[in-house]
């Protein structure tokens, strides 16, 4: 209907433009030849009336066949080989992504019920608030999963306040990860010392690698999160910076394992298998699953992507892991769920993820990359490569 409104248009202004202007004299002009104002006004007043009656005509006309396709207009131009796949990369490969394809990150939240805390509510809040009305809102999917069904109730209202928004996924996780057989140490481990994690903790283990599969292959990269978490102010683009950086330090695009912009076990950017990524989330959970009895799982995060055992070394191959200079995540509170120790000082957004916070081996090296924002990094660089997030973010 459009084209034959377009084409309908330019026939009657072309029409009414050729049989309006005297023979052997060019439109709005006088009879000398000379271009008028009041001339030119008439003109553009006449095609104003006229596109109107075309317009209203058609609207009340029967639809004909429709136009064959624009053969004689200019070809559309395609998008170049490197951004062909099954969506459109994310906005910094330099085209905007279509809403509704498979989306660049994913935020995976398992999470249970917190001692009469609802601190699923305000968590869902600082996410909706980073996420709702920004460029990110159809190319990031929050991915809830509530590993105690029915027992649940903040889960229970935010499913109801969510209902529909396009931005979130709050799943039920009616089938929790059985507890494997115990398994022999293997050798390779034998000498190194491991924490085995608390009964609590185990289930903790197994939950989150219950919830990861309700993740796995539905974006190009996943973003591990806990539910007492907040996204910093600018956190998301901060993500997509260190993407960015990762796929140029290793040289190619997705030649890493891995990025630590965080601690615990929140703050871990990895590839999901989607639009020609690694499914390194899908392997992930597995390492989980085969591991859980021998270290917490945030050990084990670290142990798989720095890769530090025999499995992880034959998945990875030679993808090296990046670590981010600042937290981009803030804890809610004081107390973690995976050690039963004394509160420690918890970072803050923005602060430098150093050791001890985290492990050398994945920790941002002030000795190694003092000018820059990732690590490891190159030498020599030809441009500014710490960004003040900080200061962006007040």
């Amino acid at each position: 209907p459009l084209c034959l409104v377009a084409a309908l248009v330019a026939a009657a202004l072309c029409t009414l433009w050729i049989s309006t202007v005297p023979s052997g004299r060019k439109p709005c002009t006088d009879v000398g030849g000379t271009v008028t104002a009041a001339a030119m006004q008439a003109r553009i007043d006449s095609l104003q009336d006229e596109l109107r009656r075309v317009l209203a005509h058609q609207t009340d006309a029967p639809i004909p066949t429709p136009c064959p396709p624009c053969s004689t207009s200019a070809p559309v131009t395609e998008h170049p080989p490197e951004f062909q796949s099954s969506q459109h990369r994310p906005v910094a490969d330099g085209i905007e992504r279509e809403p509704d394809t498979i989306p660049w990150l994913a935020i995976v939240v398992p999470t249970v019920p917190r001692h009469g805390k609802a601190v699923l509510t305000t968590t869902l809040a600082s996410l909706a608030d980073a996420i709702v009305g920004t460029s990110f809102e159809d190319r990031v999917k929050v991915i809830v999963v509530n590993n105690r069904p029915g027992k649940h109730d903040a889960f229970s209202a935010a499913k109801e306040k969510y209902h529909g928004a396009r931005w979130i996924e709050l799943v039920d996780n009616a089938d929790p990860e059985p507890e494997p057989a115990l398994k022999p140490l293997a050798p390779e481990f034998a000498a190194k010392h491991q924490e085995a994690p608390t009964p609590a903790v185990l289930r903790q283990t197994l939950d989150v690698a219950s919830a990861l599969r309700f993740a796995v292959g539905k974006s190009r990269y996943a973003l591990l999160y806990e539910d007492d978490f907040h996204l910093c102010r600018g956190a998301l683009l901060a993500v997509q910076h260190m993407i960015d950086r990762a796929h140029k330090y290793a040289g190619s695009t997705d030649h890493w394992s891995a990025i630590r912009c965080s601690f615990g076990l929140a703050g871990i950017v990895l590839q999901n298998g989607a639009d020609g990524s690694h499914a390194d989330l899908d392997r992930f959970r597995g390492y989980l699953r085969s591991h859980c009895h021998r270290r917490p799982p945030d050990h084990l995060a670290v142990e798989f992507y720095a890769r530090e055992s025999t499995e992880a070394r034959a998945h990875f191959g030679e993808r090296k892991n990046f670590g981010f200079r600042h937290n981009v995540l803030r804890h809610d509170g004081t107390v973690s769920t995976l050690r039963e120790q004394s509160p420690w000082a918890m970072p803050g957004c923005f602060t430098e993820l150093v050791e001890p916070v985290i492990f050398a081996v994945e920790a941002w090296s002030k000795a190694d990359c003092p000018d820059d924002d990732m690590w490891p990094c190159p030498k020599a660089r030809a441009e500014p490569a710490v960004i003040s997030w900080r200061e962006a973010a007040a």
